[in-house]
């Protein structure tokens, strides 16, 4: 018989209010670049000389902007880390949002190395993207 770890109400409510609080900025940010959207293009074009010339302030900004994907990725390499060390997937003592199906031995392992992978492909589109977008702006608009 499989091992059913009962959902925590106290995780149910900090998982619920973590996403309603980051869906609020994110729609807050979506919504305010898409009224400023005429004065983010204007102010591109009237400094687009500086930011060719300081091409490091743009990497800095999609750096920050990036950053998230850094932080999720190093929170799933240390979950990672955790199940491996107890070769138990969620982990002792590690509260649930639902009523979650444990697993124990190679299957918990196995899922702890893809979570090791997804981390690291995190950590690479997290330092590749930016650089990447640099690069082809850098390229586009060094030819005008």
């Amino acid at each position: 018989m499989t091992e059913i770890q009962k959902a925590d109400p106290t995780a149910r409510k900090k998982a619920l209010f973590i996403i309603i609080i980051g869906g609020s900025v994110g729609a807050l940010f979506l919504f305010l670049c898409s009224i400023y959207k005429v004065d983010i293009y204007n102010w591109l074009d009237n400094n687009l000389e500086f930011l060719l010339d300081h091409s490091s302030y743009v990497l800095f900004v999609l750096f920050i902007l990036f950053s998230p994907l850094i932080i999720f990725s190093v929170y799933f390499y240390k979950f990672s880390l955790r199940i491996i060390n107890d070769e138990r997937m969620p982990p002792d003592n590690y509260p649930v949002v639902r009523d979650t199906k444990v697993f124990t031995g190679s299957q918990a392992l196995s899922r702890a190395r893809l979570l090791q992978l997804f981390s690291l492909l995190l950590i690479i589109i997290a330092i590749v993207v930016p650089a990447f977008i640099v690069h082809v702006f850098n390229t586009i608009f060094s030819s005008i």
